[in-house]
């Protein structure tokens, strides 16, 4: 995930600058005349703020969170393409996720917290009932059918559970019952989704392919995408 930490004024330049170092390969951007000696300066805050979310840049703004509210706005595309954005307090004193709760905004706000001392706003039902959202799985696992996960995730926050069906050590804040209507199933599988069972695939597979020099590397994703689809993988 490429992170822009976007300020405004010269009193949350040090801040940024301390964030970038801290969030791997984060870049300060910093308006013309109020942050220079930024990595990147823009002239238009709201026009920058715009361009940076259309490109999946995940964008962390020492700002009032309505600047980038009011920025971003215009060019949302909906809940499952957003990139993050984030609201930091100048002081540091709080992070606020704005967009992409479930899509890296509350790990963002939860890792800018870590390094400035503050608090994460989390205000996700589910990460605050259960310390977990459906929708965003730990890194490198996959949901096989993410419509399911509006209805599982509303039978689990109404009390009326699910039932369990695998391992996922991450998931054991929930109410999983034996007997539900809806059903979570861990699995390297391809198959066992329907319109009651979301379908959550871990990541356990590792893949070994030995070729000539010079094989083209589409012919290789190729042959293992079809490799794993003949093993229902």
């Amino acid at each position: 995930m490429t992170i822009a930490v976007v300020v405004l004024g010269a009193r949350g330049l040090e801040l940024a600058r301390k964030l970038a170092a801290g969030l791997d390969g984060a870049q300060v951007h910093g308006l013309a005349g109020r942050a220079d000696g930024a990595d990147t300066v823009f002239d238009d805050t709201m026009a920058h703020l715009r361009a940076l979310h259309r490109d999946q840049v995940a964008i962390v703004g020492i700002c009032a969170a309505g600047i980038l509210i009011r920025a971003v706005a215009p060019v949302l595309d909906g809940k499952q393409q957003d990139a993050p954005v984030v609201a930091l307090a100048e002081d540091g004193s709080v992070a606020v996720p704005l967009i992409g709760g479930h899509h890296g905004a509350n790990r963002l706000a939860r890792r800018l917290a870590a390094l400035t001392g503050g608090s994460a706003a989390i205000t996700n039902a589910g990460d605050l009932r259960f310390g977990f959202a459906l929708d965003d799985p730990p890194a490198g696992w996959r949901i096989a059918n993410p419509a399911l996960v509006k209805p599982v995730a509303a039978a689990l926050l109404s009390g009326e559970g699910a039932r369990l069906e695998g391992t996922a050590p991450w998931l054991a804040g929930a109410p999983w019952r034996d007997q539900a209507e809806y059903r979570v199933r861990v699995t390297a599988r391809r198959d066992g989704a329907d319109d009651r069972t979301l379908v959550i695939h871990p990541a356990i597979l590792a893949v070994g392919v030995g070729c000539e020099r010079g094989t083209d590397p589409a012919e290789l994703r190729d042959l293992v995408a079809e490799t794993l689809a003949a093993a229902g993988l």
